[in-house]
């Protein structure tokens, strides 16, 4: 009988010592995850700032040039617009799609916690096939939603930096010959 208390208690002290490690997991993943989460949005408006920045430096130090003079020149200046232009849209792209995320992924984490209330608080009022099929959905979904973030802010920052190579290429290349 003595030994049967003893194992309880250790069982018992294993199963809290478990649960308390679990709670620390998890509380360390929602940490990260707000981390990356803070870390794209500031990603996002910082490149979005330095694009409508160099955009506006750029055409007023060298205004926007339609002369076939120097045509090849002009190459330069007309791919740096169009590439700082596809940064600021798929910027701004990125930060509709983070919003549709942001929806979707509240919805999913309120169905998960009904999903809890249905096992573990006896709520049977709840259809759980039913949830159970949202759950799937919305986690499909808004795995589609992240990876399109991603991609648009991958896109936003590659097209900023060739786009303000090229501008600076333009710039060079316009004070040098035309003085």
């Amino acid at each position: 009988m003595n030994e049967s208390k003893e194992e309880l208690k250790k069982d018992s002290a294993l199963l809290n010592n478990f649960s308390d490690e679990y709670q620390l997991l998890i509380d360390r993943v929602v940490r990260w995850d707000k981390y990356r989460i803070s870390q794209l949005s500031i990603t996002n408006n910082l490149f979005l700032t330095y694009c409508v920045g160099f955009l506006a430096y750029f055409v007023s130090q060298a205004g926007f040039v339609l002369n076939n003079e120097y045509c090849i020149i002009c190459l330069f200046q007309y791919l740096s617009i169009i590439l700082l232009g596809i940064s600021f849209i798929t910027g701004t792209l990125t930060t509709i799609s983070r919003l549709e995320d942001f929806r979707k992924t509240s919805k999913l984490t309120k169905h998960k916690k009904h999903r809890y209330e249905y096992f573990h608080q006896n709520k049977k009022e709840i259809n759980i096939d039913e949830l159970e099929s949202k759950i799937l959905t919305l986690g499909a979904t808004t795995k589609k939603w992240g990876d399109r973030t991603w991609r648009l802010l991958y896109w936003q920052i590659w097209s900023f930096f060739i786009g303000l190579f090229l501008g600076v290429i333009y710039l060079i290349l316009i004070k040098n010959t035309y003085g």
